[in-house]
This record gives structure tokens, C-alpha cells and sequence, in this order.
């Protein structure tokens, strides 16, 4: 983490589906856009890779993924480039601004594991 555990990191739960006979997986997060663009944590599940991980928070917005900026980005796009195959892994950049300090913002980079992740078997 971060000195003084400013830091962040997000992943997306995007619905699993099935692609040519590969299970397409995500990390749990279910991700939202502010009116000023941000893409934003919203919920994430209980049980998925970025909830086992514990580093990402709701509130927390992703800054790229894959060192891929995503502040242009639509947030299907965004949601897109998260999604995957399962077992593979993706690189998300995250950042928090705490309430004691908005001046400080930490960002960092996370690598999680996309697990295949049942709608209908876990909570958010």
C-alpha cells in the first residue's frame, strides 16, 4: 500500500458470458460516471477478486486500466477493458482522495486475477 493508507486500486464486475467457448470473467466492482467524468467505484461484491484483494474502497475512481488512460473513456469502454477472460489479469491504476486531506490524492497500480463471477451466487 501506500504510506499512510492513502492508496487505491479498482476492478469491475462486469455479467459473465460465455465467447467462443471461453468464460469471460471480471474483477467485482460495479462502476458508475460523475457528472465530471470520473469513473467512480460503486459497489463491490462480496466474494469477488477485488473484495479478497481488500485494497479497493466504493468511492475510489480508476484512472486507467492496463496503463490505459479511461478519463475519455465511455464507461462501457471502460467496464470493457476490465472484463476478460478468466484466469488472466489486469492492471488497474486507482486513486482516493481522503476526507482528512483533499489536498493529497495517492494513486496506485493493482494487479487482480478476473474470476468467473455468477450473477445470481454473490452479493454486492
Amino acid at each position: 500500500g501506500v504510506p499512510g493508507g492513502q492508496g487505491v486500486k479498482e476492478q469491475v464486475a462486469q455479467p459473465v458470458s460465455e465467447v467462443n467457448s471461453k468464460v469471460m470473467g471480471g474483477v467485482g466492482l460495479l462502476l458508475y460516471r460523475e457528472n465530471d467524468g470520473a469513473t467512480i467505484v460503486k459497489k463491490i461484491r462480496a466474494g469477488s477478486p477485488a473484495s479478497i484483494d481488500g485494497a479497493v474502497q466504493i468511492g475510489d475512481e480508476v484512472l486507467s486500466v492496463d496503463n490505459v488512460d479511461v478519463s475519455t473513456m465511455s464507461l462501457e469502454k471502460t467496464k470493457s477493458m476490465v472484463a476478460g477472460l478468466e484466469g488472466t489479469s489486469v492492471v488497474i491504476k486507482f486513486s482516493r482522495t481522503t476526507i482528512a486531506s483533499t489536498l493529497f490524492t495517492a494513486a496506485v497500480n493493482t494487479e487482480v486475477t478476473r474470476k468467473f463471477i455468477r450473477e445470481s451466487s454473490t452479493k454486492w
